[in-house]
């Protein structure tokens, strides 16, 4: 009998060193911890559909049981490595990792000169192509870390016309609130390489 009581002891220790750590777990919204250390403004104020105004505000409606839901700044950019290539760049600025799908669309000045797109860090269903093989519509998916950027798409027209078009962000996945939606979408345009 006496092989089952340290035995029952350790079990008894592990239940209760793991209802400790949950207990903390749970109390992290509740004490509003999250908003501390300058973190409230990535949260939104519910009443105001803006990022909380003081820590205080924060922790306060955390205290009575609201949820934090953050907020992501989702941008766009259409990087030139130079006039005749360039690179799709999705950045989060928000505290959370989201996935993000973007739609580029793209219109060549001559058609069947051989222009490249390639997906980079995206999974990009098949692209879309015209009649003389050019790609003319990408959409790709990629999930983008709290603070982090990720190359989605370049486009070359070194051994093609120029070329120009639309990118636009169609889904950020969980959908938080983007304080900033007009910089989720970008013209842009590239010379040709001939």
């Amino acid at each position: 009998m006496r092989s089952f009581v340290p035995l029952f002891s350790l079990l008894v220790g592990a239940v209760v060193l793991t209802a400790t750590g949950v207990a903390s777990a749970g109390n992290a919204n509740k004490t509003g911890q999250a908003c501390f250390k300058g973190m409230y403004p990535n949260y939104q104020d519910p009443s105001t559909r803006q990022p909380f105004a003081t820590e205080e505000a924060c922790t306060s409606f955390a205290a009575k049981g609201g949820t934090l839901v953050p907020e992501v700044d989702i941008s766009l950019a259409f990087n030139e490595g130079s006039t005749t290539s360039g690179t799709f760049a999705v950045h989060n600025a928000g505290p959370v990792s989201v996935a993000v799908t973007i739609e580029v669309n793209l219109q060549w000045a001559t058609t069947g000169t051989g222009g490249l797109v390639v997906a980079e860090s995206a999974q990009c269903s098949p692209f879309v192509l015209d009649s003389a093989g050019d790609v003319v519509r990408a959409i790709c998916n990629a999930t983008v870390g709290a603070g982090n950027t990720v190359n989605f798409l370049s486009v070359d027209t070194s051994a093609a016309s120029a070329v120009q078009g639309v990118g636009a962000v169609t889904n950020v996945n969980p959908n938080y609130p983007d304080p900033n939606t007009i910089n989720n979408a970008v013209n842009w345009n590239l010379s040709s390489g001939l």
